[in-house]
């Protein structure tokens, strides 16, 4: 096959992070795979330094003529280059330009897939959709998953991603496929403790302040990394434990930063305060080292589309804490501690387990490099390889749009009603701001906190809007032909 892979995750603000690795690993390992010819697609525009210059691939610059959109929707229809495929490799950053192209009807076209690495989004709107400034952000992203709905395949980095995409984008579980994630990076750049190593590794961590034990753990500020909650638990170690041992966030900030200054206080408020070590970004060598010397690792995350810092740290032979949910179960395995990030004393308990229980926290060391090394980026193009040969054996079909159904309605009292709606409709349940969206039992139903329903209504219009006695009041401005009695 001749395969395009668009590379403007490697470009972005998230070239640095988990999207700019997996961009430039899969393309790695798309060139290494023989009988296929792979061409690169990078925009013109923006910065090079993180694109990856590989051997066997073509590396093609692309210009917005007139604009990036229709520079793409050209790739789309397999006017340049000959294309049996094109990936979309980071679709829903929706950097500004940079719209995932149309689905062209007819043939001859090139098969049209994108990565898609989570939908976190539809999963803590509270969190996402309802602090995006404005309707502009919420729109795209919604424009986006409907075009991304139209395509002949999507593929998933984990298989939690992988149902998430079926149930809340309402796609055939046929077109949707896992192709995991790797952790044999370019450079293979994390691997176990190395005695020659020792050394810089040691002056690598003293450059932060860690001149002694310490908890590390990789992080961000938005609330589903749960940054608080990981000092919550850190704070309640035993006073002997916090006397001796420090707490290094690698997070992407420092002490000066102003996205600390919560933090900061909520550390000061717990009394921690002289314990954090913020350490800003990192490289590598020195992500690779804070691993190495950690006495324990923790990924305190709500939710990931895989977590591939668990698969980093297992790999340089860490003791690891992470979560019981999303997918961080499958890249943690047998050689972790899973426990209930949103509960402090059990994430609190667990990191107190390894310190104090060495033989559990070696049993956990050994495992590691051995399940690490179970997740390769050879194995992913193998997988992308054949999602792509069986999507183009499937015949071309459009996925309609769903009809969409607003139901205001108690967490309580929906879900009698959801087996008959769901049978006409997609439908979004709206409850009480203070009732938590426990229900998640449809794959074609999402829970919203009422207070959303005026922006998404905006976003993609409801067809009927439902109320149910005991629920929230819809607002009074609806129009009466989408109401339903």
């Amino acid at each position: 096959m001749r395969i395009g892979l668009e590379m403007f995750g490697t470009q972005t603000a998230g070239r640095h992070r988990g999207v700019g690795r997996y961009c430039r690993n899969l393309a790695a390992a798309l060139a290494r795979r023989p009988g296929h010819e792979l061409i690169l697609y990078a925009d013109a525009t923006l910065p090079l330094d993180t694109v990856p210059t590989l051997p066997d691939a073509l590396l093609r610059l692309i210009r917005p003529e007139p604009t990036m959109r229709d520079a793409l929707d050209r790739l789309a229809r397999g006017s340049e280059d000959g294309l049996d495929a094109l990936i979309l490799a980071n679709p829903l950053e929706m950097v500004p330009g940079h719209d995932p192209p149309g689905r062209p009807i007819g043939s001859p076209r090139p098969l049209i897939a994108a990565v898609v690495y989570d939908l976190i989004p539809l999963i803590f709107p509270d969190d996402y959709l309802r602090r995006w400034t404005g309707l502009a952000q919420s729109r795209r992203y919604f424009w986006t998953l409907e075009r991304l709905r139209q395509y002949d395949g999507l593929l998933a980095i984990s298989e939690a991603t992988r149902d998430d995409v079926v149930r809340l984008m309402d796609m055939p579980g046929e077109k949707v496929a896992n192709i995991g994630t790797g952790g044999d990076g370019l450079g293979n750049a994390f691997s176990p403790t190395n005695p020659s190593d020792d050394a810089s590794d040691l002056a690598a961590v003293k450059r932060l302040g860690l001149d002694g034990p310490f908890v590390f753990a990789v992080a961000a500020t938005d609330p589903r990394k749960n940054l608080d909650g990981l000092l919550n638990a850190f704070s309640r170690l035993p006073k002997a434990t916090l006397a001796s041992h420090k707490l290094a966030v690698a997070a992407g900030i420092t002490s000066t930063d102003p996205n600390a200054a919560p933090f900061l206080s909520r550390a000061e408020a717990l009394g921690i305060r002289d314990r954090l070590v913020l350490t800003g970004a990192v490289d590598d060598t020195t992500l690779r080292a804070l691993y190495r010397r950690a006495e324990v690792f923790v990924f305190p995350s709500r939710y990931e589309g895989f977590g591939l810092p668990i698969l980093e740290a297992l790999r340089c032979g860490a003791a690891v804490v992470a979560g019981d949910n999303s997918s961080q179960p499958e890249a943690a395995g047998n050689a972790a501690v899973l426990v209930n990030t949103d509960n402090s004393e059990a994430l609190s308990a667990a990191i107190q387990r390894l310190l104090t229980d060495p033989e559990h926290s070696r049993i956990l060391r050994s495992r590691g490099p051995a399940h690490a090394a179970t997740f390769t980026w050879d194995a992913v193009a193998d997988r992308t390889l054949s999602a792509l040969e069986g999507l183009a054996q499937r015949p071309e079909t459009a996925i309609p749009t769903p009809r969409r159904l607003a139901l205001f309605a108690s967490t309580t009292k929906a879900q009698p009603l959801l087996s008959d709606l769901c049978e006409r409709y997609t439908v979004d349940v709206f409850h009480h701001e203070t009732e938590a969206p426990i229900m998640r039992s449809r794959r074609d139903s999402n829970r919203y906190d009422h207070r959303l329903f005026p922006r998404l209504d905006r976003v993609r219009p409801y067809d009927k809007i439902m109320a149910s006695e005991g629920g929230p009041t819809p607002p009074n401005s609806l129009e009466r032909g989408r109401l339903l009695r």
